[in-house]
């Protein structure tokens, strides 16, 4: 049987994981400001998250991009 190089379902469970430590004891207020600092400082989720905000604002948060 030939070595992944890459496993993805790894790669997501890690991904969950540090997420889950890194929201440990927020509020449900303070895990939606972390999710779009996490939208904004990455170029292409930002540009998704733009589109759809204009597409379909029903769809995203209240809260506006400029939370910090």
């Amino acid at each position: 049987m030939k070595k992944k190089d890459f496993d993805c379902v790894q790669m997501k469970q890690d991904i969950q994981n540090k997420i889950l430590r890194e929201t440990k004891g927020m509020t449900p207020e303070e895990i939606e400001k972390y999710t779009i600092r996490k939208i904004e400082s990455n170029p292409i989720l930002l540009k998704v998250w733009q589109k759809r905000k204009r597409t379909d604002p029903e769809s995203v948060s209240k809260e506006s991009l400029s939370v910090k």
